[in-house]
């Protein structure tokens, strides 16, 4: 979240829509805001890091599950 006024959009994404997957991080950023970020925003480094983490966990707990229905010894 952040407080502040908006911009406006992307002017590039009206003609290929695209380099909002390709390139989202250069050319195709969505929109401008002007103003201050909350305190507890992440910038797109520790985004992607608290994704990471996100997904090692969950590809965790996933694959403890499969060992359990695998291995008739850890079924209660």
């Amino acid at each position: 979240m952040i407080a502040g006024e908006f911009i406006g959009g992307n002017p590039a994404l009206s003609t290929d829509i695209t380099l909002a997957d390709v390139d989202p991080y250069g050319r195709g950023w969505l929109y401008s805001v002007r103003g201050k970020p909350e305190p507890n925003t992440l910038d797109v480094q520790g985004y992607t890091e608290m994704l990471d983490l996100t997904i090692d966990k969950m590809q965790e707990t996933a694959h403890s599950g499969e060992k359990d229905e695998e291995d008739p010894s850890c079924q209660t």
